[in-house]
């Protein structure tokens, strides 16, 4: 339960900081999503029932679900 909630504010972290360079005036729309952010958008989805399934992981990204997980765990501990 400790991690979920542990997740649940690093992506609202990266959200924040993501987010900063778009909140200026003569920034871009953003039209196309990064595979970073389908990431997280899928962690945050499936938050609620302890991650993504392993088959959804592989589909999408191509992944096992250690190597997800620890690509999602670099990202949001980044600056």
């Amino acid at each position: 339960m400790r991690s979920r909630t542990v997740l649940a504010q690093r992506i609202r972290r990266y959200r924040q900081t993501r987010d900063l360079p778009r909140r200026t005036t003569k920034a871009p729309p953003p039209y196309v999503r990064s595979e970073v952010d389908e990431m997280i958008r899928l962690a945050e989805m499936w938050l609620p029932f302890g991650g993504p399934p392993e088959e959804e992981i592989f589909i999408r990204f191509g992944l096992t679900r250690q190597a997800y997980r620890a690509r999602l765990d670099r990202v949001l501990k980044a600056p």
